[in-house]
């Protein structure tokens, strides 16, 4: 599991597969905890029916431990159940499914905040956010006297999420501070981005527009590295499956901002999302790898990788004192790969196959092109009644910005 805070997935995964099947079979207590494992690391990777078998599997184990452990786990595996059939964005999702889950989880007695935080977690994704802040406001204060820091700091967002929601925007603040501090520190990397990109709403909706921007473009930049954890195209699609969310909350932000300013950050993100995607499809396509590259190029490109890495390991377990330092670095090695990729990518544009986008930027692009240019793009929103708003974009002689 350390390689999954790391945000390793696919190697997490393996290890799980390993010791399931390793000589001498595990005991089922064992399994069990395995099982339930691997099952967090498959709905983390948008793997969500494989998530649930695992689960299943679980289910029939329970038979078979001691009885204390029976009802431990069975509470364990509900939870996790829930969480499954409550996701919106899951194939799994079944909200009926999630609320007979919650009845059998509150029959077994397990601890009471279990019981109040799915309630919360099921208020959130039914928009009922007065309820969602009253179930995770008794939940917290059972885990904080508990000294359970991650659910808590998971159930801080919620709040801050449901106080947003309510333009309660001093509560949301309130709420939100600790669980980015503590998923700051402590990761993992998609808990952080998705912690971090409610932050920049927050601001954005405060009117701090220069900083939601600065938070939403972080958190995006998080997701994007994420999908350098899968080798297999299926794997990177089934992961990317519901981050158009990401998109969309950080197109929102920067159009909230107005005028020629909000305008290009909006079509920023447009352009941003549509070229990330497209290089995941290229992926797909019948297209080399690293095909008409220098060699001496792909192997420096893989040296950064690793360094880039090891600075990413080494900012989640370094002293206070030294995060400046390796801050620093971190940034010189992804400028230096950043540098490198955008020369690969110009020389040999097959190569984007394998490749993350070159960052747009879109008054950068605009002031390069001739006079007489008119760029036009466009982006379709989706919102959430099931309709889709279409936005255009264009510039005009001159260079001003509309949508």
């Amino acid at each position: 599991m350390i390689d999954f805070a790391e945000g390793r997935i696919t190697e997490t995964e393996e290890r799980f597969d390993d010791l399931l099947n390793s000589d001498p079979p595990l005991t089922p207590m064992q399994e069990v905890a395995c099982l339930l494992d691997r099952s967090t690391v498959r709905a983390q990777a948008n793997m969500w029916q494989d998530a649930l078998d695992d689960l299943a599997i679980c289910e029939a184990l329970v038979p078979k431990l001691p009885p204390i452990a029976r009802k431990l786990n069975m509470g364990a595996i509900l939870h996790a159940k829930v969480k499954l059939r409550a996701d919106p964005f899951a194939d799994t999702n079944d909200l009926a499914a999630a609320s007979r889950a919650v009845n059998k989880l509150r029959k077994l007695s397990p601890d009471p905040w279990l019981v109040e935080e799915l309630e919360s977690g099921l208020a959130l994704q039914q928009g009922d956010w007065e309820r969602c802040v009253q179930c995770s406001s008794t939940a917290s204060r059972l885990l904080e006297a508990a000294g359970w820091r991650k659910p808590l700091a998971v159930l801080n967002r919620r709040m801050a999420e449901a106080h947003i929601h309510l333009n309660r925007l001093d509560l949301a603040q309130r709420d939100l501070q600790p669980a980015f501090e503590f998923f700051t520190e402590f990761g993992p990397p998609y808990e952080l981005a998705r912690t971090e990109l409610t932050l920049a709403r927050l601001k954005s909706q405060s009117g701090e527009h220069d900083d939601a921007w600065d938070h939403a473009l972080h958190a995006l930049s998080e997701i994007e590295l994420l999908i350098r954890n899968f080798r297999v195209v299926p794997e990177q699609q089934q992961f990317l499956k519901d981050k158009q969310r990401f998109y969309d909350d950080c197109f929102d932000i920067g159009l909230a901002n107005g005028g020629n300013e909000g305008c290009s950050r909006a079509w920023t993100i447009a352009e941003r999302a549509k070229s990330f995607y497209l290089c995941q499809l290229l992926a797909n396509a019948d297209v080399p790898l690293f095909e008409g590259a220098d060699p001496k190029n792909i192997e420096r490109l893989r040296q950064l990788e690793a360094q880039l890495d090891i600075c990413a390991r080494s900012l989640v377990v370094c002293n206070p004192a030294d995060r400046d330092a390796k801050e620093h670095q971190q940034i010189s090695v992804s400028k230096e790969r950043q540098a490198l990729l955008a020369r690969i990518m110009k020389e040999n544009p097959r190569w984007a196959a394998v490749g993350a986008p070159i960052r747009a930027d879109i008054e950068a692009i605009l002031d390069s092109l001739p006079v007489p240019w008119v760029p036009i793009s466009h982006l379709w929103r989706d919102r959430t009644d099931g309709t889709a708003d279409l936005f255009v974009f264009y510039a005009g002689l001159d260079a001003s910005f509309t949508s």
